[in-house]
């Protein structure tokens, strides 16, 4: 469903191309760097 939301708005000349591409690859890295410091198991 991301990529079907990510091509809309491509397709619709909202975004570019490229822009969609890296906003998702920050994403990932946020949420990786988010599950990796932030949601740890409580001791």
């Amino acid at each position: 469903m991301g990529r079907e939301l990510a091509d809309s708005r491509v397709w619709s000349g909202v975004h570019f191309r490229n822009s969609v591409d890296v906003g998702y690859r920050i994403g990932q890295k946020v949420a990786e760097a988010v599950l990796a410091m932030q949601l740890r198991p409580l001791q």
